[in-house]
């Protein structure tokens, strides 16, 4: 696994902001898995933040398959 892949989960099942917004350029666009509008940019990632934060209190992320693509 590619170490930006590896950072992503980490930063994830850690929920950790500041490893979170690292992964992504400050322009960088997300799409929430649950549904909603697109969240672009450092107000949207740290948007999707907030909502995990709320959500969550521990999280894990164990990824079994990568598929490259364009």
């Amino acid at each position: 696994m590619s170490n930006a892949i590896g950072d992503y989960f980490r930063a994830l099942s850690d929920i950790d902001r500041e490893a979170y917004l690292a992964c992504f350029d400050e322009n960088a666009t997300i799409l929430d898995p649950y549904g909603g509008r697109p969240l672009t940019g450092v107000d949207g990632l740290n948007k999707f933040m907030d909502g995990v934060e709320r959500t969550w209190d521990s999280f894990s992320m164990t990824p079994r398959e990568m598929i490259a693509v364009a």
